[in-house]
């Protein structure tokens, strides 16, 4: 599988314009994978639900650990 990374902005009409220079290497109707990474304030936050969501089964017995 070849890899082709680029840079974009989302629009409107939620669409990904995919530069020509990549563009000419694609074929119709050819399978592709597509891989979204955001910016990082956008994966903080996502960080910061998942510590939250994990620290919710903290339970107080469980601060003994904390002194090993």
């Amino acid at each position: 599988m070849q890899a082709i990374e680029f840079s974009t902005k989302i629009e409107g009409n939620h669409q990904i314009e995919v530069p020509p220079a990549f563009a000419k290497m694609l074929k119709e109707h050819q399978q592709v994978r597509i891989i979204i990474l955001v910016e990082d304030n956008e994966e903080s936050a996502w960080q910061n639900s998942v510590a939250e969501q994990f620290l919710q089964g903290y339970a107080q017995e469980d601060a003994q650990y904390d002194k090993l």
